[in-house]
């Protein structure tokens, strides 16, 4: 339960309530009444504006022993309650208001302030349980985004060599040498049998091969 506590506050006395108060929430005054010129003293919960959302009003004129209460709107000071007075003048006192569930006239979350004047002096006030701002949700973001990968470097490795194959020799492949796997006993690569592509010449036998010669025209022997 959070209480925030004021000590020995100067009078008048005006403090803030910025989120208003709910059932439950408690304002408690400790001090004592005095003979002064004003006969009274008021203890207001103020909504925005003149609003009043309570008024206690303790009196100690002649004839008038009576503690008032009331609220006031943008329509002014409402009906009026009375009741005997229990404050007297010099007396010590504990005067605790608390937010019960009842018809109010005004809803507590309206108040924006507490303030007290008058022929009274305040040795301490407790606010108890006011009402707290809503809780927002988060928004759930990564810490750190990871940068964007650059042009010059790629983003993944590259990738794994096979294993036994290395890079090509210069000189090109020798099957007889550069083999990756190792020779069978009695099996030898016959190189006779390798396709030649050559064109035809005049005598109708397989001549050199000439590069860059045109493809014979379709149906052409």
């Amino acid at each position: 339960m959070a209480v925030q506590t004021v000590e020995n506050p100067p009078m008048p006395f005006r403090w803030p309530i910025d989120h208003g108060m709910k059932i439950g929430s408690e304002v408690i005054l400790i001090g004592a009444t005095y003979s002064g010129q004003q006969k009274q003293f008021a203890v207001n919960l103020n909504g925005q504006g003149d609003d009043v959302v309570l008024h206690v009003n303790p009196r100690f004129k002649f004839l008038e022993d009576t503690i008032v209460l009331n609220n006031r709107s943008y329509a002014g000071w409402q009906k009026e309650e009375r009741h005997r007075n229990k404050f007297s003048v010099g007396d010590a006192f504990r005067l605790r208001i608390e937010i019960a569930r009842f018809e109010h006239r005004l809803a507590p979350e309206m108040v924006r302030s507490l303030e007290v004047n008058g022929d009274v002096v305040l040795h301490r006030i407790n606010l108890v349980n006011m009402a707290q701002p809503a809780a927002q949700p988060s928004a759930q973001y990564p810490s750190s985004a990871p940068p964007h990968p650059s042009m010059a470097q790629p983003p993944y490795p590259p990738p794994p060599q096979p294993i036994g194959f290395g890079a090509p020799p210069p000189m090109g492949f020798s099957p007889a040498v550069d083999l990756p796997y190792p020779p069978i006993p009695g099996l030898q690569p016959n190189f006779a049998n390798e396709p030649q592509w050559h064109q035809r010449d005049g005598s109708g036998g397989f001549g050199p091969p000439k590069p860059n010669a045109p493809y014979p025209p379709y149906g052409h022997q």
